[in-house]
Order: structure tokens, then C-alpha cells, then sequence
């Protein structure tokens, strides 16, 4: 069923994320051990908590689609397991947010303050900032795609700070010497 697959991809495609978080890293490591291993860890501990969250809606929404099939009973019983399912859900939803939130801010202030391999200018350019994009997406574009990216703007966003990350890394030669350039002489002593 597409709930089944929805709640699947989610927890099939975390090796992605770890990956994704791994390349973020290494941008970051030129700007030191602790501004770049501080984002690892908490984006780490964010994008595992993600696939037990969104995988585990699946079970929520299977104990809904219960409720027209049993008798009264039965439906007080399942609504209120439900119901505390949902709670724990929500409970972790709000660390899994708060983590990967701060780690994000982390990311930020350390492609900010300049030393990684990112230019200056990713700090505008964030995974947050592609997140609320991502997520506006869906409210924009006409159906058939509206209703397709409906609830996808975490990951549009990543998507798309992943493609400007790694075009950017790619291509790291011909924008470096600028985004030095931006530095003075006593910034790139403090680096």
C-alpha cells in the first residue's frame, strides 16, 4: 500500500541522510575539530531519530483505519492506543527537531565565521532556508505536483542544499580564490 511505502522510504533511505550529513562534515572540517564534529553529531542523532519517527506513523494510521471496522468497544480501545502512540511520536518529533535544529544553527555559524570549504554566502543558503522553500513548494505548483510534494519540504530541502552543496564542492577551484579574496589579513590569521 502506498502508506506502507511512504512510511518505508523514510526508514529505507537513511543511509542517505548519514551520507549526506558525512559530505557536510567534510566541508566543515577545515574550520576545526569541534565546529565541524559538533554538527555531525547532533544532525546524526536528528536524521536517526527521523526514520523511527516518520516510520512509526504507519502504525498510527493502520490502528485509524481500524476504527470504521469494530464495534464501539473496540474503538474506544484502539483510538486511545492510538492516541498515545501519537504522543510518543510527538514527544520524539519535538527532540528530533530540536537536535537537527541545532545542529543546523551549528552548521550555519561555522560557515559563517568562514574556514570550511564553503564559501560565506551557504550561510544564507541553508538547509533551513531550503527547507521553508521546499515546503512552499508544494503550496505553489499546480496539481498534480502540489498534491505529490504535499508534506516533502524536509526533504526538497535537503535535496536542494545537498545539489548546491555538492555542486559548489565540486566545482570548489573556481570560487575559492574569491571567497578569499573577501577575507582580510587579520580574518584569515583568526581561521
Amino acid at each position: 500500500s502506498r502508506l506502507a511505502a511512504g512510511a518505508l522510504v523514510a526508514v529505507l533511505t537513511t543511509p542517505l541522510y548519514l551520507a549526506a550529513i558525512w559530505h557536510i562534515y567534510l566541508a566543515l572540517a577545515p574550520a576545526g575539530k569541534w565546529p565541524s564534529l559538533r554538527p555531525l553529531l547532533l544532525l546524526g542523532i536528528g536524521y536517526v531519530y527521523g526514520p523511527f519517527v516518520h516510520g512509526s506513523f504507519y502504525y498510527v494510521a493502520e490502528m485509524d483505519k481500524l476504527l470504521p471496522v469494530v464495534d464501539p468497544p473496540a474503538q474506544a480501545a484502539v483510538l486511545e492506543t492510538a492516541t498515545r502512540a501519537t504522543a510518543v511520536l510527538f514527544g520524539t518529533y519535538f527532540v528530533l527537531a530540536a537536535v537537527t535544529l541545532a545542529g543546523f544553527v551549528w552548521m550555519i555559524v561555522t560557515v559563517a565565521r568562514g574556514g570550511s570549504r564553503y564559501p560565506r554566502w551557504v550561510a544564507l543558503a541553508n538547509p533551513i532556508v531550503m527547507i521553508v522553500i521546499g515546503s512552499l513548494l508544494s503550496r505553489v505548483l499546480p496539481s498534480p505536483f502540489s498534491i505529490w510534494l504535499d508534506g516533502a519540504g524536509l526533504n526538497l530541502g535537503m535535496l536542494f542544499f545537498m545539489a548546491l552543496s555538492t555542486t559548489l564542492l565540486w566545482h570548489e577551484r573556481s570560487w575559492q580564490p574569491l571567497d578569499r579574496l573577501a577575507l582580510s589579513d587579520g580574518d584569515a590569521g583568526r581561521l
